[in-house]
């Protein structure tokens, strides 16, 4: 939940500021209550509040898992399935001293083969486990990606151990990707159906990521008191 206190912008945001703003306020959050559903969704206005501990003890064990067996986890996403989560680690994280740190990687974000490359090469020398992020598992870029490094993972470890070490955050029912996943094994988590890729970075999309770099959601949520986020009770 996004909470807003004032009191030291005060001396730019009067309260004669507020006093004229609040009915333009009040009027936009009355649109987004009566609107009809749209192709986004609105399950993310009541996400932050709602109770999602079995979905934060699903992350949290993934979470564990994965920095038990890698110390660089590579996620592979695009648009709203990633700059959430790139978002937050950037703001919490210092840019070039990660030491000790469990190292969260983003790819499929374009199509760029030097980049790419370089990563793979980059991986080479460290443990790696694999997020792909995608609700339908059609889109170009996170698809395409995604293949590249199931083969290098595959190739590396064999196919049971790579399995082992991919997760896909996805739709829970249908998809391309779902239904490869469970053919492959993969463990998984859903992509909520009325939450659109923009907002789900209060989903398993974005809080996955971050607790791969932060170990725990609970942890997660002591290190991000600037952004006034709540992930729960």
């Amino acid at each position: 939940m996004i909470q807003l206190h004032l009191e030291k912008a005060r001396k730019w945001f009067t309260e004669e500021h507020e006093k004229r703003l609040a009915p333009l306020a009040e009027f936009a959050y009355g649109e987004l209550q009566n609107r009809e559903r749209d192709a986004f969704g609105k399950g993310w206005m009541s996400w932050p509040v709602d109770n999602h501990e079995s979905l934060y003890a699903g992350i949290d064990k993934i979470a564990a898992d994965f920095r038990s067996k890698s110390n660089v986890t590579v996620v592979i996403g695009i648009g709203g399935s990633y700059l959430g989560a790139r978002s937050v680690l950037s703001m919490v994280q210092p840019e070039f001293t990660k030491e000790g740190k469990h190292e969260v990687i983003f790819a499929g974000q374009q199509l760029s083969p030097t980049y790419h490359a370089h990563l793979l090469k980059y991986l080479d020398s460290r443990e790696v486990t694999l997020v792909v992020v995608s609700k339908s598992g059609t889109t170009l870029e996170p698809s395409a990606v995604f293949h590249t490094f199931r083969d290098y993972l595959e190739k590396r470890y064999g196919e049971a151990e790579a399995s082992s070490r991919i997760c896909a955050i996805t739709d829970a029912q249908k998809g391309s990707l779902r239904a490869y996943s469970d053919e492959k094994k993969y463990v998984t988590l859903p992509i909520p159906d009325d939450i659109g890729g923009r907002y789900s970075v209060l989903s398993a999309v974005g809080l996955l990521p971050m607790a791969l770099a932060a170990s725990t959601t609970a942890r997660l949520c002591r290190e991000l008191p600037i952004c006034g986020i709540s992930l729960g009770k």
